[in-house]
């Protein structure tokens, strides 16, 4: 699969009613912890920057020289970080976030590897792949959505809903959002993957365009 990162000019967006006009921002992949979106387009501070701020030594004090020096190299790595608060930092490689880290009190608290998405109100972008069949020659794709299901007993139940499907075509390329909620859960839920129909309606034929999972951050190409 490919990455893309130039932005489309000329783009139809096919928006359903009822998401629209709300704020989309960024998160790790499952929706949580979220940010800016604009945190998304590169780090506010070099590493030089970041280490001249209260965070910023908190977290060197905790990967270069405390507890968390084993597994520190990452931050040795990194080129850049934001501050979304006093309470969250984003690490970057290359530009793209890939790590958050939580404090609390001046002390590091948790965090992890980011696989940067988007959120808008309660819904995410979901990761989906072509289905079997699809066609080139078609303007309308199918396509098999991510989402989770809970098992009680002997009764599973669907717990992902797609909401809305967002799709920016142009004259080389076809962007595609998918956006999905979680339905409540009860307590004993065991949780299994499963696979939801849906599909993409082009004003046009695919044909020789490239498709890409837009709400995936890079952009990440499907048809190849």
């Amino acid at each position: 699969m490919g990455v893309k990162r130039p932005t489309l000019i000329l783009a139809i967006a096919l928006v359903v009613a009822g998401c629209s006009g709300t704020t989309t921002r960024g998160a790790c992949y499952g929706g949580s912890p979220q940010f800016p979106r604009a945190m998304l387009d590169g780090p506010q501070l070099t590493p030089e920057q970041f280490a001249e701020t209260d965070e910023g030594q908190i977290l060197e004090a905790f990967f270069l020289d405390g507890p968390g020096a084993v597994e520190g190299q990452w931050f040795q790595e990194a080129d850049g970080f934001s501050i979304v608060s006093p309470s969250l930092v984003l690490g970057y490689e290359d530009g793209a976030v890939t790590s958050m880290t939580e404090l609390e009190d001046g002390e590091v608290t948790g965090g992890g590897s980011c696989i940067p998405t988007l959120v808008r109100a309660r819904a995410e972008t979901a990761r989906w792949a072509l289905a079997e069949g699809w066609d080139r020659n078609s303007s309308v794709i199918p396509i098999k959505v991510e989402g989770g299901a809970c098992v009680t007993g002997t009764r599973t139940r669907v717990i992902t809903r797609i909401v809305d499907v967002d799709v920016i075509e142009s004259a080389d390329s076809v962007d595609v959002i998918v956006w999905t909620k979680e339905r409540l859960t009860v307590l004993g839920c065991a949780g299994v993957g499963v696979d939801l129909d849906s599909e993409i309606t082009l004003a046009s034929p695919l044909g020789d365009r490239a498709l890409y999972n837009a709400g995936l951050v890079p952009h990440v190409r499907v048809d190849e």
